[in-house]
């Protein structure tokens, strides 16, 4: 399933995620053409009508990878060492009126297991730089439990579904939990006390664990795909399909999504 992509965070600190504080904006015309991301193998491009029902909203979603679309947008980036765009969002220029649409076009992954996992680990800098950072507080636990389940496998597309697929079987969900005491690491708090947690909680532990054994990962938020309506031939995406999910950087094809 494809999902409706806003933001990416690059940053896990004091048990949270944000945006770095080197991410520049800049001012993107449709007429610019297509915004210069990274080139990478095996994406597919999809064009997409997005009609808003959000009041006075500036994000424009779009499935990743956005790069294109027909308003005027402030993209949120940094840049690669080819002055790619590194995006981590993108914004209207104007406010977003209920009911009003907009086109936006993507570069979808079409990645398949076996080719991630001959990608190998030759990361780029920027993609080592800010991608495998982790503060102080992750504890051993965390570590250790990651190694574990990482060790058997010498790629990283099969530690990532490995951490991945432990956390599915082994965390409840729930999104009434409270939230962790203060005094406690967040990751470490879902991972041994209480083994429950909502999308939040899942992205993070994943994509913490992945980055303590040399994986890049970083967190997304936007909504998953929502319902499909056959009459219209669209989806309908609903304020309680707002989501939280791990994407995963493999040399040559990008970053690709994952499920925990």
């Amino acid at each position: 399933s494809v999902y409706w992509q806003a933001i990416a965070y690059d940053t896990y600190e004091n048990g949270g995620w944000k945006i770095a504080e080197d991410v520049g904006t800049s001012l993107h015309f449709p007429d610019d053409g297509p915004i210069q991301v990274p080139q990478t193998l095996a994406r597919e491009s999809v064009n997409q009508v997005v009609q808003n029902y959000i009041p006075n909203t500036s994000f424009i979603y779009a499935a990743p990878e956005l790069v294109n679309s027909d308003k005027q947008m402030f993209l949120e980036s940094t840049q690669d060492a080819l002055d790619n765009e590194l995006l981590t969002s993108a914004r209207s220029r104007y406010v977003l009126r209920q009911g009003e649409t907009y086109d936006v076009t993507s570069r979808l992954s079409t990645a398949d297991s076996e080719s991630l996992r001959l990608a190998g680990n030759a990361y780029p800098e920027w993609v080592s730089e800010r991608y495998l950072q982790l503060p102080e507080t992750i504890t051993d636990e965390t570590k250790t439990l990651a190694a574990e389940l990482a060790a058997p496998f010498d790629n990283a597309c099969d530690k990532t579904i490995a951490i991945r697929d432990y956390l599915r079987n082994n965390i409840t969900y729930n999104d009434q939990i409270p939230a962790p005491p203060e005094d406690v690491e967040p990751v470490h708090h879902i991972l041994f006390n209480t083994q429950e947690g909502y999308c939040n909680y899942y992205a993070s532990a994943m994509a913490v664990m992945l980055r303590s054994q040399g994986v890049p990962a970083r967190l997304v938020s936007g909504y998953a795909q929502g319902s499909y309506d056959e009459e219209s031939f669209s989806y309908r995406v609903r304020a309680s399909n707002a989501h939280t999910w791990v994407e995963v950087y493999f040399p040559g094809y990008g970053w690709v999504q994952f499920e925990p």
